[in-house]
């Protein structure tokens, strides 16, 4: 939502939150299942749980270094 109000005007902010959502939900979730299919066909069934793994510790990680407290703290 912040980052909706800085991208789009008042008055397009619905539609900006709605494009946001769309590309986050919708393309990371396309991108992610045609990657599970092709990992699960390609390299073997345990593959794209392991790859899954990969993905929430890298943001784990991210989490924990915006967690951080920063100079603007």
């Amino acid at each position: 939502v912040a980052l909706a109000q800085t991208l789009f005007p008042p008055a397009a902010l619905a539609r900006g939150q709605s494009l946001l959502g769309s590309l986050g939900y919708g393309l990371g979730g396309m991108s992610g299942a045609l990657a599970s299919g092709w990992l699960w066909d390609h390299v073997g069934p345990e593959s794209p749980y392991l790859a899954a793994v990969l993905v929430v510790l890298c943001a784990l990680g991210v989490a924990v270094a915006g967690l951080r407290p920063g100079p603007y703290r």
